[in-house]
């Protein structure tokens, strides 16, 4: 099972202009009948809404990044190869940066399509394993300056008027 880094990975809020990162993970990469299998590489593309970024990626240490090679978004190779190992559970694949651009929902899709043979998840004895990853997004607009400060005169003015008629009454 791959998935975003969060449980749910429901709808994320961000601000307009912020950086943030979805983390490609994938839980149970063996499971019983597979732990002699091995893990050679893995592939994959990240499709997103028009109000956001694709700005950079991470591939783990633990793979060499092909990615410009196969002209992915991510990808990676590991030789030796990756037998199960429990402390591998779950196994970081890559790391993508974005930014959101404008106000509004979008989406963010981390796709493998099993025509192209460097996609998906590639075991040595088995055959390649295809994922889809959906994250929704949900970007809002900072409050103007301006706003902000007006707000925060209104609230000192209005402690002190508060604090003088305290005084008076007394």
């Amino acid at each position: 099972m791959c998935g975003n880094q969060e449980p749910n990975s429901g709808n994320r809020i961000v601000k307009i202009g912020e950086q943030f990162s979805v983390t490609a993970l994938v839980r149970d990469l063996f499971d019983e009948s597979d732990i002699a299998d091995e893990l050679l590489a893995f592939g994959f593309n990240v499709f997103s809404s028009i109000n956001i970024e694709l700005i950079g990626r991470e591939i783990n240490p633990i793979f060499q990044d092909d990615s410009e090679i196969l002209g992915l978004t991510a990808a990676g190779s590991s030789f030796p190869v990756i037998a199960y190992e429990p402390e591998f559970q779950p196994l970081v694949l890559a790391t993508l940066h974005f930014k959101a651009l404008s106000d509004g929902a979008g989406i963010i899709s981390i796709v493998t399509d099993l025509k192209d043979l460097n996609q998906g998840l590639i075991f040595l004895n088995r055959a390649s394993m295809e994922f889809t990853i959906e994250q929704g997004i949900t970007a809002v607009p900072l409050p103007p300056a301006v706003f902000l400060f007006l707000n925060g005169l209104l609230i000192i003015g209005w402690q002190r008027l508060r604090l003088f008629k305290n005084q008076k009454n007394n």
